[in-house]
């Protein structure tokens, strides 16, 4: 959420992705601290892992006084100046240019149109409200859970068992594959760096989820019959192969994606239920599948398969592209809309680079004139 409101709409893609990139990084290295401690003994093993961890902590803490405020938030606590300083920082413009201004701007605007209609707007996230409070948290929540009812972490938590127990391979052969399906994911992030705002969120999500819901059909189909040597090497490219792609529209981007939806009032709201969404269905998945995969065994995959169907469906159908606007701009995609469908329709009409300020001054003075029309 941060980056997303601290980044201009050309470089915010780029920018959260290259954060994901190094969350999957981190990934990476956790898996092969796993293998070099699985061949360690004594209190090593679990000092070690613990002991590098807060290294990482120290830079963050170290780092995070030197950020820069959200000027989007300034300019709703009406610290005007501010965020001009910070906004011009970010823009790498003089405080006194002319873009720095417009931009601050159209933000006091948007946020003046909300703030001016007390009974229309609401800071309540599951208000039914003429801005779609409720529909873009459905949103932001649902994109997350598709993310984890794609089973792409019934690979990530248990693929050391599945390499060992089904496959057969040796404990130490085991955690080398686990370690390489995580090095894979983070390739697939830095991917998605150079994709994100070249094909655009949509398009990228639609990408990734059809991905696996060949994997896991695939994974389903070809672990039906093990002792087949051919289709246990076909597993393995399937995994890695699920691993690789889905990184790249269906890791990061439906976190950010959340974040640039949202309505600057409650975009903390929307994003933390976001989050909160991937988590809940994160343990859901990770409960179930020793059970699921001890009662069905390779149907389990089948069941993936077809939620991620479902979900490329619920993507084409509900989700409007958000790349290159910015997010004021997103906000007036969703007050041109009527229904949970006009999003994509809108978006698909509205041209990239819309004056906000305009429309917001514009939308004023209609009110204002069907006011007086009352009168």
């Amino acid at each position: 959420m941060y980056v997303s409101e601290t980044a201009s709409a050309e470089k915010r893609g780029r920018l959260v992705l290259v954060e994901g990139l190094f969350a999957l990084s981190g990934l990476a290295l956790a898996s092969w601290v796993n293998f070099g401690m699985f061949h360690a003994t004594g209190p090593v093993t679990w000092r070690f892992p613990i002991a590098l961890q807060l290294a990482f902590l120290a830079v963050i803490l170290s780092l995070t006084p030197f950020l820069p405020e959200s000027p989007r938030w300034l300019v709703k606590k009406e610290r005007l100046e501010e965020a001009t300083t910070i906004m011009a920082r970010l823009m790498g413009r003089p405080a006194d240019d002319s873009e720095v201004a417009r931009e601050i701007a159209s933000i006091h605007a948007a946020i003046q149109r909300d703030s001016g209609h007390r009974n229309t707007y609401s800071a309540n996230p599951f208000s039914m409200t003429k801005n779609r409070h409720l529909h873009r948290l459905l949103l932001a929540m649902t994109i997350t859970m598709i993310t984890q009812m794609t089973g792409i972490n019934v690979i990530a938590f248990y693929s050391v068992s599945i390499f060992e127990g089904s496959l057969g391979y040796s404990g130490s052969v085991a955690r080398i594959f686990s370690a390489c399906l995580q090095v894979t994911l983070a390739l697939g992030g830095l991917v998605a760096i150079f994709t994100v705002d070249r094909f655009g969120r949509r398009k990228l999500m639609l990408f990734s989820t059809a991905c696996i819901v060949l994997a896991q059909g695939a994974v389903g189909g070809l672990s039906s019959d093990l002792t087949n040597m051919s289709s246990d090497r076909a597993v393995i490219f399937f995994y890695f192969f699920a691993q690789f792609t889905l990184p790249i529209g269906m890791f990061i981007i439906p976190f950010m994606y959340g974040a640039e939806i949202a309505p600057l009032g409650i975009r903390h709201k929307v994003t933390a239920m976001g989050a909160a969404t991937s988590w809940l269905f994160n343990f859901m998945v990770a409960e179930v599948t020793p059970i699921a995969f001890a009662n069905i065994g390779w149907r389990y995959h089948i069941v993936y398969s077809a939620t991620s169907a479902a979900g490329c469906i619920v993507i084409y159908l509900f989700y409007p592209e958000t790349r290159g606007r910015s997010l004021e701009e997103i906000d007036e995609v969703f007050l041109q809309s009527k229904t949970g469908l006009d999003p994509v329709r809108v978006a698909q009409r509205f041209p990239v680079g819309l004056d906000v300020l305009d429309m917001v001054e514009a939308a004023g003075k209609g009110v204002e004139a069907e006011h007086a029309e009352g009168l």
